[in-house]
């Protein structure tokens, strides 16, 4: 029986969410809060990424935006959420 995560033809994914974090690791984002809610009811456990707010360029580098959060999949980007 399989465990808990992402599988893809019978062989398991890591999935990878970078978000932001602001003073003392706290997480300001909304939308990264949302994620992770949504993950965890689906009973995902993504490896999380903590990106400074300085570090804007690594934000970049991953998506062409600063928004976060950002969700790669074996090192593909999968998405990002850009809500205004």
């Amino acid at each position: 029986m399989r465990s808990s995560g992402l599988w893809f033809k019978g062989l398991p994914m890591t999935l990878t969410m970078y978000e932001r974090i602001g003073h003392e690791g706290r997480r300001p984002s909304p939308f990264s809060w949302r994620i992770r809610c949504a993950l965890a009811h689906k009973g995902l456990e993504p490896q999380f990424r903590h990106v400074r707010f300085s570090d804007v360029e690594t934000i970049r580098a991953l998506s062409g935006q600063h928004f976060v959060p950002i969700i790669t999949v074996e090192g593909s980007k999968v998405g990002w959420d850009c809500s205004p």
